[in-house]
């Protein structure tokens, strides 16, 4: 088997086994919410501007949109961390470690589904109040208590709680745009707005990161990275709240 050497120096042979293509599942949910598309003709003078929606009084709560996407995208990045704290945290090689994260990604449909429940019959602002709280409990666990034998079966179910907690963050934020009556003419400036704001921690999250864990290698970096991820779930519990009462406000001078 031909081999390939990563960047820290590490030999690795080619994949066996059988390949699978995972890029299937989104190319066919794709093309059903194609094929499932009004086949509308837009209407000359329909509608304002999008960009008119910067002074529109709800534009303040897309900024609060925007705020809530940051924290949990931050949650869904630090995902990538996980594997080395089973390693660093519970001794396990880089394989199994590896293979416990994999099997944890099925918990994506489940979160995703119960969370879109949980916002059906609540609030999505409320929903989202409940989950980053939870992440918050988890992470910090995760960043204050000391890997240790007795403890293993505690943290690995605070583990997979705050994983199944990011995931269903992700299935119920843009459910705020409905919950704060964007109007539809303004839906995809809304969404742009939100996205291009809600993603940067693709920018900054990594080299934070990577500072905190080259400042302290091993567990105790790890723990301080848990800290920060206790701290931006707060910052989204607190945003979250703060958008549910000004949306109810909203609504109670409008009725």
């Amino acid at each position: 088997m031909t081999a390939w050497v990563d960047a820290i120096g590490t030999a690795h042979t080619s994949a066996r086994g059988e390949v699978r293509i995972v890029s299937l599942v989104p190319s066919v949910t794709e093309l059903l919410c194609a094929l499932g598309l009004p086949r509308g003709h837009p209407v000359a003078g329909a509608g304002p501007h999008p960009a008119s929606g910067l002074a529109d009084r709800s534009t303040g709560r897309l900024w609060l949109q925007a705020a809530v996407v940051v924290c949990a995208y931050c949650g869904y990045k630090a995902l990538d961390y996980y594997t080395l704290y089973l390693v660093k945290g519970f001794g396990l090689d880089e394989v199994d470690a590896a293979g416990h994260m994999a099997a944890a990604a099925w918990l994506r449909p489940l979160a995703a589904v119960l969370a879109g429940l949980l916002a059906d019959r609540f609030r999505p602002s409320l929903a989202l109040c409940g989950l980053f709280a939870l992440g918050a409990a988890c992470a910090l666990a995760l960043g204050t208590v000391t890997p240790s034998a007795a403890l293993r079966g505690l943290l690995l179910g605070e583990v997979l709680l705050s994983v199944a907690a990011v995931y269903a963050l992700r299935g119920v934020y843009f459910a705020l745009l409905e919950e704060t009556a964007v109007p539809h003419a303004r839906t995809g400036f809304a969404v742009g707005l939100v996205s291009v704001i809600g993603f940067t921690p693709d920018v900054f999250f990594a080299p934070i990161a990577g500072r905190l864990l080259d400042a302290e290698p091993g567990l105790p970096g790890l723990q301080h990275l848990f800290l920060l991820l206790a701290g931006i779930a707060l910052a989204g519990l607190a945003t979250s709240a703060w958008l549910a009462r000004r949306t109810v406000r909203a609504s109670e001078e409008t009725a």
